[in-house]
């Protein structure tokens, strides 16, 4: 039986079409958490899907007892060392994506809510991260 996520994470996902994951660590000179790779349509599929673009994720997770706010911070010193990287990345037509992901519930010692820092907003700004994904489902 697969092991539930945690409940509260933060990811920087890279989405290219032009560049599969392991070009995408060779430009960023990193290894990614998780990856995957487009895929051509499978005859055998039963389901049909396709993966269309490549994806590179960097991911930092913690149980419900966790900061968002820390772990915020936390991804944003994982990337400060690979801004440039991602910039050009951008610019090239890369899609750059900070997804936030919160399980809640009404014992929540944090609440619903989070803040960033002006840095990491200056840092998105930079990088030329223009969507933040914020997925909050209530437990």
């Amino acid at each position: 039986m697969a092991a539930q996520p945690l409940p509260r994470r933060v990811h920087l996902v890279v989405v290219s079409t032009r560049y599969t994951p392991e070009e995408l660590s060779d430009r960023l000179n990193m290894q990614p958490d998780a990856a995957v790779p487009a895929r051509e349509p499978n005859q055998g599929s039963a389901s049909g899907r396709l993966a269309k673009e490549n994806t590179w994720e960097l991911r930092v997770g913690g149980p419900s007892s966790s900061d968002i706010n820390v772990l915020l911070e936390s991804l944003y010193g994982r990337l400060l060392h690979i801004t440039e990287r991602l910039k050009a990345l951008s610019s090239e037509g890369c899609q750059v994506i900070l997804r936030i992901i919160l399980y809640l519930s009404p014992t929540d010692e944090h609440g619903a809510g989070f803040a960033m820092s002006g840095s990491l907003i200056k840092w998105l700004d930079v990088v030329g991260i223009e969507f933040v994904d914020v997925e909050q489902y209530i437990i």
